[in-house]
């Protein structure tokens, strides 16, 4: 079991490792949709179970049956057709026990097993308890505005004073939350745009995604990469949120979305707009939001991009299997 383990640690960091180092160009040349999905490879490798292969195919032992027979080692003289043998060194007399020597006796890997996956339940606990108590702060007062249809169900208009900006939160009770006075506004365009955004997250599952990956990242509670691959993560489903919006706007549309971002990613509670709450705006956030957008618009014009990066993706799910950790089956015999 620990060794599975270590296995989807070690896989796991490679691959949120490689998606850091390829979401830039992917989303210069395929988007930042295609960008997005790339983080569906750590979080599907998480939940790869070891492949079992039979046991005939399993390795052969690396010793001679020999060996296992006498206890000597085998010698092969060059130009001789023969062995010989070599007697085994004589054992050594161990050194006398130092002040240290316990520590050495102690049970290192269980030690270190249970410090990781106790952290990673302590990440688990301290996310999902700042979630449920910002989601108490926000319906704490909050005024229902609307309703409107969701692919899980109904999701809820509330404007409460807890917030300073539109943001979507809940799964299984999907909510939009508005600042107060946010329905008259009478600039009904960027008003409109707003919720559009907030409104795909819901119907792009993305605050689902961001409770899969929880897990992954838990994980990795004590690795940098763990930090900045859920940064990235979540400025990567900014980004796709934003292309899906515009893809879906007429043309003229698109320079006001690009003006409402920037008014609205500048307020100071808009990092609550996920499920876990996460710093990921910002002024230089807000930049690379509008640059995925242009980026995005410039790559999508293409159906052979769109099918070169459907391929990418592909391809790469195909491969993921050949991360697994591999076991054998018993032999019969």
């Amino acid at each position: 079991m620990s060794a599975f383990l270590f296995d989807t640690l070690i896989w796991t960091a490679a691959l949120i490792a490689l998606v850091l180092v390829l979401r830039r160009p992917v989303t210069r040349w395929f988007g930042a949709p295609t960008a997005y999905a790339l983080w569906a490879l750590p979080m599907l490798r998480l939940f790869l179970p070891p492949i079992e292969l039979p046991a005939w195919l399993a390795p052969e032992k690396a010793l001679p049956e020999a060996f296992e027979a006498t206890g000597k080692p085998i010698v092969i003289e060059l130009g001789s057709s023969t062995p010989a043998e070599v007697p085994l060194a004589q054992p050594v007399d161990a050194p006398s026990a130092g002040l240290f020597d316990w520590l050495w006796a102690l049970p290192l890997t269980e030690i270190a097993l249970t410090l990781w996956l106790g952290g990673a339940a302590v990440f688990l606990y301290m996310r999902f308890s700042a979630y449920f108590r910002l989601r108490d702060e926000l319906t704490d007062g909050a005024r229902e505005v609307g309703t409107t249809k969701g692919p899980l169900g109904t999701i809820r208009l509330i404007e409460t004073p807890g917030t300073r900006a539109p943001l979507a939160f809940g799964v299984l009770a999907p909510v939009i939350a508005l600042p107060p006075g946010f329905m008259a506004r009478v600039d009904r365009d960027a008003r409109d745009l707003a919720l559009a955004h907030e409104l795909e997250h819901h119907r792009g599952h993305d605050l689902l995604i961001n409770v899969l990956a929880q897990p992954l990242f838990a994980m990795h509670w004590f690795n940098p990469l763990g930090r900045f691959g859920w940064l990235a993560l979540r400025r990567d489903q900014e980004a796709a949120c934003d292309a899906r919006v515009v893809a879906a706007q007429p043309t003229e549309n698109r320079a006001l979305y690009a003006n409402v971002i920037a008014s609205f990613a500048a307020g100071p509670n808009v990092a609550l707009a996920a499920p876990m709450a996460c710093p990921v705006l910002g002024d230089k956030s807000i930049i690379q939001r509008l640059r995925n957008l242009k980026m995005t618009e410039n790559s999508s014009n293409t159906k052979s991009r769109k099918m070169a990066s459907r391929l990418m993706l592909g391809a790469a799910v195909l491969a993921l299997p050949l991360t697994a950790s591999i076991t054998y089956a018993e032999s019969l015999e």
